[in-house]
């Protein structure tokens, strides 16, 4: 059961967010939440392998799709729109300035692939600012690893071209991501049934999703617009809900991706982590869709590689803007080959993301919407 005052995480999150609240269990075990080894890519979940269904029907979502860059002119690169972690560099030659703010996790190291690069970081009251120049231009590519104190770290690609730095051009994928979140389908109502309780049973369905009204009015509690909402309901499923290895590695039964499974068991894989944030979100009235698609693990991207795995994210629409968002490539919490419940925190690199960075290693085959709350009328 979900206990409506448990206003603490069950030790997921590091950075001790007293304001999300958590299932009310205690995990079998729990692993230390110091911090990780920065490496030269982050950490993430495993792509799933798993079943979907085709839908029907269309959504007038829409972005402007981004166009391959002009090399040589300065451009700029969103890492981030969230404006509480906003991040962008500025691409200009030789030159790249990073402008970032960090209101979660302090930055530690930014470091380079190549010996090719000078880096002058400078910390301010909300974040940093660094200064990349090129100094050896006879290489071909620098990677760029930002380094966090909680362990966690991200890369960004970078060709080096006669004009300097030059990102990979990545605009097919991004057009098709865009794509996706213009022409999304709308799942049937007995497929999205069996996403709420295997078996779709119309006394069970209505249980659930009570109890996930009730969940997702404490997890929203004071929050008074739309995008914080969604900030908050991201950050909970990515704290709460645990990977579930020994669900994938049974081939992921149909039961481990819906709403009744993750509220009895807080695990799930991917399909289940898109499932939940999608069904808070439509009980906050915010429309949240369920991508389908490829992504690229392990720290590479697909400019270099196409050799992708399935997986499932989510996208959102708030005030008119698309926001894509994973809260399982967010959450380092995980339950083990033999049933352990490691409690790793949370990312905060997901949410809101720059449309063209998501590319580097998200690309969306389609997308699709669940009206839950249709089933109980």
């Amino acid at each position: 059961m979900i206990c409506a005052a448990a206003l603490l995480l069950t030790g997921c999150g590091r950075n001790g967010y007293s304001d999300i609240p958590s299932f009310s269990f205690e995990p079998k075990s729990s692993s230390s939440s110091e911090s990780k080894p920065v490496t030269s890519g982050s950490t993430i979940s495993e792509g799933d392998t798993e079943p979907h269904s085709e839908t029907s029907e269309t959504s007038d979502t829409s972005e402007t799709s981004t166009s391959a860059p002009v090399i040589g002119e300065p451009r700029t690169l969103v890492l981030s729109h969230d404006p509480i972690n906003e991040k962008s560099i500025e691409i200009d030659g030789d030159v790249m300035t990073v402008t970032a703010r960090t209101s979660d996790n302090s930055i530690e190291n930014i470091y380079a692939s190549e010996n090719c690069v000078t880096i002058d970081i400078r910390l301010n009251a909300n974040g940093f600012t660094a200064v990349i120049r090129l100094t050896d231009p006879s290489y071909d590519s620098v990677d760029i690893t930002f380094g966090y104190d909680d362990g966690i770290s991200e890369i960004v690609y970078f060709k080096i071209g006669e004009n300097g730095f030059e990102p990979y051009d990545l605009s097919n994928i991004t057009e098709d991501n865009t794509a996706a979140a213009e022409k999304t389908l709308t799942q049937p109502e007995n497929q999205v049934a069996e996403y709420i309780v295997e078996g779709g049973d119309a006394k069970e369905i209505r249980k659930v999703m009570d109890e996930i009204q009730e969940l997702s009015d404490e997890i929203c509690g004071g929050i008074n617009n739309d995008y914080d909402r969604l900030r908050a309901i991201e950050r909970w499923v990515a704290a709460n809900v645990y990977y579930d290895y020994p669900a994938y590695d049974m081939g992921i039964p149909a039961e481990t991706l819906s709403l009744r499974y993750i509220l009895d068991n807080h695990s799930s894989v991917c399909g289940g982590y898109s499932n939940m944030v999608s069904a808070l979100c439509a009980a906050q009235g915010i429309k949240c869709w369920n991508v389908h698609g490829s992504a690229i693990t392990n720290g590479r991207t697909f400019a270099l590689s196409d050799d992708g795995v399935y997986h499932e994210w989510n996208f959102a629409e708030v005030d008119g803007r698309i926001i894509w968002l994973d809260a399982c490539w967010d959450s380092y919490c995980t339950l083990s080959r033999d049933g352990e419940y490691n409690n790793g925190g949370i990312g905060y690199r997901y949410f809101d993301i720059g449309a063209e960075y998501f590319a580097t290693n998200h690309h969306s085959n389609y997308a699709e919407y669940r009206d839950y709350f249709a089933l109980l009328k």
